[in-house]
C-alpha cells in the first residue's frame, strides 16, 4: 500500500512558540488585530507596534485653552477625521476629511502622524507633511 505519513516535530511547534511570544514581546500586531483596527480606506502599517508608553497624551486646544485630551497609550493606531464610522476620534470641521490622519506607534517607541491623503493636508509646526509617509512626533509639537 502506498500512503503519506505525517508526524508534527514537536521541535518546529517549540520555534513556533518561540516566535509568537518574542513577537508578543515586541508588540508587533497580529493579523487579527490589524484588520480589526483598519477602517474604510486605512489600513494599520504593518510597522505600527503596540504603545510601549501608556502616558503618551495629545492636547486639543483652541486659541490656547485645552478643549480636548486624547491619550495615545491605549492603541497602536488611532485614525482622526470627520466620518464617526470611519474614525476613531472624530473631528468636526469642514476642513477636515472623512479620514484625515492617524496616529500611529511604531517599534522603537515613537509616535508617527500619517496624512491619509486629506484634501486641505496635515501641518506640524505649520509645515505641511507628506502623504503616507510616517512623521515622528515629539514632545511640544504643534499639529
Amino acid at each position: 500500500k502506498k500512503g503519506v505519513r505525517f508526524e508534527a516535530d514537536s521541535d518546529d511547534d517549540e520555534k513556533d512558540d518561540e516566535k509568537e511570544k518574542s513577537q508578543q514581546q515586541e508588540g508587533v500586531l497580529t493579523q487579527d488585530l490589524i484588520k480589526y483596527l483598519s477602517k474604510g480606506k486605512y489600513r494599520v502599517p504593518r510597522w505600527a507596534r503596540l504603545p510601549k508608553s501608556r502616558r503618551a497624551i495629545f492636547e486639543v486646544r483652541k486659541n490656547d485653552e485645552v478643549v480636548d485630551v486624547i491619550a495615545l497609550g491605549n492603541s497602536p493606531s488611532i485614525i482622526f477625521g470627520r466620518q464617526r464610522d470611519l474614525v476613531d476620534h472624530l473631528l468636526n470641521h469642514p476642513s477636515i476629511s472623512r479620514q484625515h490622519a492617524a496616529i500611529v506607534h511604531d517599534k522603537h517607541g515613537r509616535i508617527q502622524l500619517l496624512d491619509l491623503k486629506s484634501g486641505h493636508g496635515v501641518f506640524v509646526n505649520r509645515r505641511r507633511i507628506k502623504p503616507n509617509k510616517p512623521h515622528r512626533l515629539r514632545d511640544m509639537d504643534c499639529v
